[in-house]
């Protein structure tokens, strides 16, 4: 087995892996989490001829609908700490970046570097929002008025941060 020495070599393969459809060749455990919000971990091994090496193993968590979440520690603190539902913030990404927190009524977008939540009634802060072409989807002091506008807040925020 190829032994992977940090964090962020562990999480460039897992993404390089899903992203390019990279074969799992095993599952070696699975464990159900259910409080408050249902998520999934497992520990695979994947195929590590693309990397040049040996088949890598690594414990990932995704959703009941197999969508991938991260690692089991990011899962936690979405599903069980903060009670957000992961989903993909578009059909083509291999990854979720938004979830929706049904006590709060809060859309929320993440990526490695940063999580931000946005309800009805929210004032975007601080600055522009804006897309990761740059395109300003809302401005500084815009009051969010429905779930929609929510959900499109956490969109953008997890494309301009990742």
């Amino acid at each position: 087995m190829l032994k992977v020495a940090t964090v962020t070599k562990i999480a460039f393969l897992r993404a390089y892996a899903r992203e390019h459809g990279l074969p799992i060749r095993k599952i070696l455990s699975e464990k159900v989490y259910n409080v408050p919000v249902t998520y999934i971990v497992r520990e695979e091994v994947i195929d590590g001829d693309d990397f040049g090496g040996g088949d890598v193993t690594m414990k990932s968590a995704y959703t009941v609908n197999g969508n991938y979440i991260g690692d089991p520690k990011d899962a936690k603190y979405f599903c069980t700490e903060m009670g957000i539902h992961p989903e993909k913030s578009d059909p083509a990404h291999s990854v979720c970046s938004v979830g929706f927190q049904p006590k709060e009524q809060k859309w929320y977008g993440w990526s490695h570097r940063a999580i931000s939540g946005y309800g009805v009634g929210d004032t975007i802060e601080d600055h522009d929002l804006e897309d990761g072409t740059g395109e300003k989807i809302f401005s500084q002091g815009h009051e969010l008025q429905t779930l929609e506008e929510c959900y499109q807040a956490a969109v953008t925020f997890a494309d301009s941060v990742s």
